[in-house]
């Protein structure tokens, strides 16, 4: 009867210590899943700072994209220089010239126009003010999980 009654006591040990890893298991998940899923919310509100911020400076100064953007395709046909077709000009110089940079440029696929026209420049010079808001909103969000992050001590967590 000891031996029944020690074996049953241990059967409710067992079940309760199960029953106590699988609840503090369900709990570890469900921890690691709203961090994961707080960490992505976090991330995603920085990199969409991250884009307002470089669409501010895109529009105050779009020379400098435009200078970035052919300097990007100078440097791809600097890359491919050497597998590109030879030309030979025949004849008197006067009478036919080539542009090598217009037809390494065409059969790259690369157009001579602008990153972005007059009227792409003058609405994202429109929208500068509203961009600028929204910076200032998400910074204030920004500011706010980073505070939440540090602890009283002052390291982070």
């Amino acid at each position: 009867i000891i031996k029944a009654e020690i074996a049953t006591f241990q059967a409710q040990i067992d079940t309760a210590k199960e029953k106590a890893t699988n609840q503090a298991n369900a709990y570890t998940r469900q921890r690691l899943i709203e961090a994961e899923s707080e960490a992505q919310a976090n991330a995603a509100l920085l990199q969409a700072q991250s884009l307002d911020i470089k669409a501010i400076n895109s529009g105050r100064y779009p020379e400098i994209l435009e200078y970035r953007y052919q300097q990007e395709a100078l440097e791809a046909i600097e890359t491919v220089a050497d597998k590109l077709p030879q030309i030979i000009n025949l004849g008197a110089t006067a009478d036919n010239s080539i542009d090598y940079m217009a037809l390494t440029k065409q059969m790259m696929g690369l157009k001579d126009e602008p990153l972005y026209s007059a009227t792409e420049i003058d609405f994202i010079r429109q929208h500068l003010q509203e961009t600028e808001a929204r910076i200032r909103d998400r910074r204030k969000q920004i500011d706010s999980l980073l505070n939440d992050e540090l602890t009283p001590e002052g390291g982070v967590v």
